[in-house]
């Protein structure tokens, strides 16, 4: 159970997942998401291979550092 200094959070069905301390590093699997993290100032640590990540709309050149996960 999440306490203070902890985070968590309930999906559409009630799943809850926690975290026990801020996360660090993020790998992100949908377009959506690249989006959400790109209007936020925040870079991925990895994409979902046919995701749209390398666009240079969204990361420019620094997309080469961002590592493609899955296919």
């Amino acid at each position: 159970m999440p306490t203070e200094n902890h985070s968590s959070v309930v999906d559409a069905v009630g799943a809850e997942i926690g975290l026990r301390q801020a996360a660090k590093r993020v790998v992100c699997l949908t377009a959506t998401g690249i989006d959400i993290l790109a209007e936020l100032e925040l870079m991925p640590v990895g994409y979902l291979a046919k995701g749209i990540a390398d666009r240079p709309e969204f990361y420019g050149a620094a997309a080469q550092h961002i590592a493609s996960v899955g296919f």
